[in-house]
């Protein structure tokens, strides 16, 4: 079988995705997804924190486009939860300097 019907075959078979992703990428992907899964829920959102409540396993054995997904959906729900505190921690420095600015 030529090179070109193996490609064609898998993706009939396999979905596109496992025909354009190499191993590399993949053991990086699931390196992050592990990565992620050790922080745990601290730092995440209250209505994301259901990304956490399915086993390593299953997320693992997901589609690459599935574990992209989730990947991509807890960072940002991590890199949100970073900006909520700066921006809080901005407001109150502007309050306190406001409350302790001498009057005119």
């Amino acid at each position: 079988m030529t090179r070109g019907l193996w490609k064609f075959r898998c993706e009939i078979v396999h979905g596109n995705e496992h025909v354009h992703t190499s191993r590399r990428e993949k053991q990086k992907l699931q390196v992050e997804i592990k990565r992620q899964f050790d922080l745990g829920e601290k730092g995440l959102r209250a209505t994301d924190k259901h990304y956490l409540r399915q086993s390593l396993n299953t997320i693992l054995t997901s589609s690459v486009r599935e574990q992209k997904y989730w990947l991509r959906s807890v960072q940002v729900s991590r890199a949100y939860m970073v900006e909520a505190e700066k921006n809080m921690f901005v407001g109150m420095r502007d309050v306190m300097r406001r409350w302790a600015r001498l009057p005119d």
